[in-house]
């Protein structure tokens, strides 16, 4: 056999899509061909059939054509690592909510692969009924200024984004209610090989307390400041279909002591607490429109104190253990409806044998429908358990929500909200209803400068009369940013 036929049939077999032209191929085809006669001749078991058709196809001359020289491209190739361009159809095949149209996306500062976009906002707002009481309502108008500053990583395989913000709320008739909030959060993956991500997630807050959220009706002379410290990291692994993520999670709350304007103590410390969480995830995508999955939840709540009873720190522990199994479903029909739908069962566990066990179904529910190219509604539904600062037992809630959100105009937003969030609170005689109605508008003036206005009234319906109230918000927004 010759070798010349051999290694040319090896090298096109092995290194024929990495060929640059078709002529290469056209004179690797003529070279190998014009050693068949010597194959022929040594072989004695070929075909006479094989055998002719290879002397014919020998004694046909090859010609190899001329090379043309290529034009030179047009213009550079574009670097992969940079993200392309979104067309209109990818616009169109995200919510309205979150489309940035590129006429309208703020530029900000880039410098050495950051892209750097501060922000700074004015709003102010009336409000009907600050302290979200029963009776006795108490309004004022609010003045509030929010410088932010968003930071994400760009040219890179790995996703980074950093937010931080400071809030100052004034009120101007209530000064006691005025507070300082200040937010951060640094999140997003490494990428370690093409398959195998690192995400991550770090957030520090510390803010104070709504008057709604205060489910215990103390109301502290002034708001009560809580920080939260989060930390989330795990791997994620998607080879092929198959998918595995794991999570670990710490987080830690703080809450501060206060008095009533009577001089009543109102304590929340004893509600400090850390909590480790782990998630474990396997999914496996059917098609490219479905995906389902299977996850694992475990979680342990540990307090630093006592529930304070009696006016010391000698009621029961609250630590438990929390366990939950969701199996899930995920499809996106087209960018037309993006669903996702997990169901289970979750159990809180106390170590106290005074605190009752809590367990219920559980579910999470999210399905995007963008009925047409300027208008999308969302739909949710979400079935928990809680636990709060001041109840002792658990908590089961119920949260229902739809919106729709219309783009009037590429740069004006119209949107309502409409959600009910039901309360079941465990070892209590009580039940809450609480429903909540939102309107809000958005106009874009340019990349730098946006006006949005919004109206909100919430309700709270409950068996126990001091804990329900009725309140309207309506505010106007001015933000800036770079």
């Amino acid at each position: 056999m010759d070798i010349r036929f051999l290694f040319c049939s090896f090298f096109m077999v092995l290194f024929m899509p990495y060929l640059l032209s078709f002529q290469t191929l056209i004179l690797l085809a003529a070279l190998c061909l014009s050693s068949a006669p010597s194959l022929a001749a040594g072989t004695k078991k070929t075909d006479p059939f094989l055998q002719k058709a290879i002397h014919e196809t020998a004694a046909t001359p090859v010609t190899a054509p001329v090379q043309k020289e290529l034009p030179p491209p047009l213009s550079a190739p574009t670097s992969t690592l940079e993200p392309a361009p979104l067309t209109e159809e990818d616009l169109v095949a995200q919510p309205v909510i979150t489309r940035e149209h590129p006429e309208f996306k703020p530029m900000g500062i880039v410098a050495k692969g950051y892209l750097f976009i501060p922000s700074l906002s004015l709003e102010q707002k009336y409000d009907n009924n600050i302290l979200a009481a029963t009776a006795q309502e108490q309004d004022d108008f609010i003045t509030a200024l929010t410088p932010a500053l968003h930071v994400e990583l760009q040219g890179s395989r790995h996703e980074m984004e950093f937010e931080a913000a400071y809030e100052v709320f004034q009120f101007w008739d209530h000064s006691d209610e005025n507070s300082e909030n200040f937010t951060t959060g640094l999140n997003g993956v490494l990428e370690a090989r093409q398959n195998v991500k690192i995400p991550y997630k770090f957030s520090y807050d510390s803010v104070h307390e709504k008057r709604e959220d205060d489910l215990a009706g103390l109301l502290p002379r002034e708001p009560l400041k809580q920080e939260t410290f989060l930390a989330e990291t795990g791997l994620d692994i998607k080879p092929g279909r198959l998918g595995l993520k794991v999570l670990g999670r710490y987080k830690q709350d703080e809450f501060e002591d206060g008095r009533t304007p009577v001089g009543v103590s109102v304590i929340r410390s004893d509600s400090d607490r850390e909590a480790w969480e782990g998630e474990t995830s396997v999914s496996y995508d059917l098609n490219p429109v479905h995906t389902v999955s299977l996850t694992g939840q475990w979680g342990q709540t540990n307090y630093d104190k006592r529930t304070f009873q009696g006016g010391a720190f000698t009621g029961p522990r609250r630590d438990n253990d929390r366990y939950g199994l969701l199996a899930g479903w995920k499809r996106d029909y087209k960018g037309i409806v993006i669903s996702t739908v997990k169901l289970g069962y979750e159990k809180r566990d106390y170590d106290s044998a005074t605190i009752n066990n809590i367990e219920d179904l559980a579910a999470d529910i999210d399905i995007a429908w963008n009925m047409s190219d300027i208008t999308t509604l969302n739909l949710a539904f979400q079935r928990t358990t809680l636990e709060d600062k001041d109840i002792i037992s658990g908590i089961r809630s119920s949260k229902t929500s739809i919106s729709i959100d219309h783009e009037l105009r590429k740069n004006i937003i119209l949107g309502i909200l409409g959600e009910h969030d039901y309360r079941d609170f465990e070892n209590l005689n009580r039940e809450d209803e609480t429903l909540r109605l939102r309107a809000l508008a958005r106009y874009t003036l340019n990349p730098h400068v946006s006006l949005s206005g919004e109206y909100e009234f919430t309700t709270r319906d409950s068996n126990l009369r001091p804990f329900q109230f009725e309140r309207d918000i309506f505010l106007v927004r001015l933000t800036g940013q770079m």
